[in-house]
């Protein structure tokens, strides 16, 4: 289902649904959005911006999700790696809590 204004708990939400019980590694990161926001939105994993306040379509998070340049294969995979991709309903939301500035 989704959410008009999603929040930081929502975005963790979709993201822990997505890992499963999976350790990923994230450069380092592990789950970096279980991260305090104000520390997540100084992260980057592998050189990029984890998220651009503001401007999803900046953000490494969507670009990795969504499975566009660098994680199309060509330097990196799609997050979840081997896992199923999040439905794009979900991505929206994510988009959408970015878009409006990252509210917690």
């Amino acid at each position: 289902m989704s959410n008009d204004k999603p929040n930081f708990a929502r975005v963790k939400e979709i993201l822990d649904k997505a890992t499963g019980t999976g350790a990923p590694d994230h450069d380092g990161k592990a789950k970096f959005w279980n991260s305090p926001l104000t520390d997540l939105l100084q992260i980057k994993v592998y050189g990029i911006q984890v998220i651009v306040a503001g401007k999803p379509a900046d953000s490494g998070l969507i670009k990795a999700i969504r499975g566009l340049a660098p994680f199309d294969g060509s330097d990196y995979e799609r997050m979840p790696q081997g896992r199923p991709a999040i439905p794009d309903t979900e991505i929206g939301e994510i988009e959408r809590w970015i878009e409006a500035g990252c509210p917690e």
